[in-house]
């Protein structure tokens, strides 16, 4: 934490933004939660306020630009969330043509989302590969999601890259890109497929989180990737490396074989990476 929000993709009508942990993507949208914001409170500005994704957008974009991102109802302009501790690149638009055009890659697949992640036990390459599960939450009953037939439906898609050790508990170094985008949806799938992302104090054992915290700073999930068409038509793509909290973290686990210490050791690298 205590790192800035800056710009990775300036586009006319659209951009990219690294969310550092502890910021709030604030779109003030259906699934958007009062715990949200009690999240972001813990990290606070040196003035003593949240830390709001919209702010530093307002503060960057200039009073031309700003009536979106003040409008909550067109999400201020993002297209879509990350949880408060969590890290990686966020979408938005400048416009609200280019809102709505978004809006039409979300929902029909063209905007790409990948993410690396650190689950625990060694997940198999053969068996975990996707998770396609309801994903439940209701705003009048404040918690975690969960995986319920009730829920809305949910794909999730994972590549484990590497397993690895740290002091007898094993761990697997995870690509993941999601086909939908609900509320913690790659927590939850990966908890419910037996493997969930280390240092999650919501879907996590208290036992585990708390043994998770001594050694990795926070929820281990970084989204690296964005990949989606500028007002031309054509694809555009954001990249951005592991930060450095998490690679601190990755450092303290010892790869099972060769294979995975040279995946690892890719990850470690300043070169940004997709799935």
């Amino acid at each position: 934490a205590g790192a800035e929000p800056h710009l990775v993709l300036d586009l006319p009508d659209r951009l990219v933004v690294h969310k550092p942990p502890g910021w709030q993507v604030d779109s003030g949208g259906s699934d958007e939660a009062p715990e949200d914001l009690e999240e972001a409170t813990l990290e606070v500005a040196a003035k003593g306020e949240p830390l709001l994704l919209s702010r530093f957008l307002e503060a960057v974009l200039g009073p031309r630009l700003r009536p979106l991102v003040i409008d909550a109802t067109h999400l201020r302009g993002f297209l879509h969330r990350l949880d408060v501790p969590s890290s990686g690149l966020i979408l938005v638009a400048k416009s609200y043509e280019a809102f709505w055009d978004l809006q039409l890659q979300l929902v029909s697949g063209t905007v790409l989302r990948e993410y690396v992640a650190l689950c625990h036990g060694w997940a198999s390459p053969e068996q975990f590969r996707a998770v396609q599960a309801g994903v439940l939450w209701q705003r009048r009953r404040p918690g975690p999601s969960k995986v319920s037939r009730h829920g809305k439906p949910s794909h999730t898609n994972f590549k484990v890259l590497a397993h690895g050790l740290r002091k007898r508990e094993a761990y697997s170094l995870v690509a993941i890109s999601i086909v939908t985008g609900r509320r913690h949806q790659i927590r939850v799938h990966s908890a419910h497929a037996g493997h969930p992302t280390a240092c999650d104090g919501k879907y996590t054992a208290p036992s585990t989180f708390d043994s998770d915290r001594s050694w990795c700073a926070r929820n281990f999930l970084h989204r690296c990737r964005l990949a989606f068409n500028d007002s031309a038509g054509k694809q555009q793509q954001a990249l951005a490396v592991m930060p450095r909290d998490l690679k601190s973290a990755l450092r303290q686990v010892e790869g099972r074989d060769e294979a995975s210490r040279a995946a690892m050791q890719l990850w470690l690298a300043e070169a940004p990476r997709g799935w």
